[in-house]
């Protein structure tokens, strides 16, 4: 069975904003960012945001 990338991209983003297994990350996030790009890329680059103040 061929699998929905676009499902499982939602999915992905539920699983982000519920996530609590980092306790000191949790206690300093306001908004995890989830990124823009093709559902089917065969390279996903994770980096670090700060806000702008």
């Amino acid at each position: 069975m061929p699998v929905d990338t676009k499902e499982s991209m939602v999915r992905v983003e539920q699983e982000i904003a519920k996530c609590d297994r980092c306790p000191d990350l949790v206690l300093c996030r306001k908004n995890p960012v989830i990124g823009r790009g093709a559902d089917r890329a065969k390279v996903m680059i994770i980096g670090y945001v700060p806000d702008i103040k």
